[in-house]
């Protein structure tokens, strides 16, 4: 395949062992003066000269920070999963990816790109887990909260996303891409039967409810931390 350019965007991301979307349109890069051959399936833009970090199947590639960007910058639908998904699989740092964004001046959504990367670098690490930062854990009850918190159960080293370590209690935010099926969700629950052994409580919010009851989530985070800080084991409500 001949595209005359380099490749990049979404299918560049591909390349490099990084799926964040099902969109079957090839995004080439092309430099100055070059015209890439016209089909339905190929997008060319232009950003200025265009540099090849690696060859896949005999097409030159964009590195994966230039790919990211590329794919948030031209998505019909805007999303920054294409920059967290770099920054996530380590192909390419904060600064690397800020910097990019840095030179494209004229990008739409820049603000929101640069809030994306800082956002990385405070431990947030998918959009689930900016949004309950924003819309969930607000308050002093969370000021002592520990973004991506290791800790190592049954042999295995897992990663909390939100950990509030008076009271040893574990925040997760479940997205359907990584705990919608049915493996995940056996995963999930033998995690926190794990967790629990060492005495972390796993409390999970799903998508659904960060986005549509954000106030509930809030709510129900802050009376577990309460009770667990008062170390009160007995129920007060009604029992069916």
């Amino acid at each position: 395949m001949s595209t005359r350019g380099v490749l990049t965007g979404n299918t560049a991301l591909a390349a490099w062992g990084v799926a964040t979307s099902e969109d079957h349109e090839v995004l080439v890069s092309a430099a100055p003066g070059t015209r890439p051959p016209h089909a339905a399936w190929l997008r060319a833009i232009r950003n200025g000269p265009a540099h090849a970090a690696a060859w896949w199947r005999g097409v030159p590639v964009a590195s994966p920070d230039i790919a990211a960007v590329d794919a948030y910058a031209t998505a019909r639908d805007p999303s920054i999963e294409p920059l967290l998904a770099v920054l996530r699989a380590g192909l390419a740092t904060p600064d690397d990816v800020a910097r990019v964004i840095g030179v494209r001046t004229q990008m739409q959504g820049r603000a929101q790109a640069f809030e994306a990367v800082d956002a990385f670098r405070r431990g947030l690490h998918s959009f689930l887990e900016i949004a309950a930062d924003r819309r969930v854990f607000t308050g002093p009850v969370f000021a002592q909260m520990v973004r991506q918190h290791r800790v190592r159960a049954g042999g295995r080293l897992y990663r909390i996303d939100a950990y509030e370590p008076e009271s040893m209690t574990a925040f997760e935010t479940d997205g359907t891409a990584f705990h919608g099926s049915a493996e995940a969700r056996l995963r999930d629950s033998r995690r926190d039967a794990e967790l629990a052994a060492l005495g972390i409580l796993t409390v999970r919010f799903p998508y659904p409810d960060v986005m549509s009851r954000p106030e509930w989530c809030n709510t129900i985070a802050r009376r577990v931390i309460e009770r667990r800080l008062r170390g009160s084991g007995s129920a007060t409500g009604a029992i069916c």
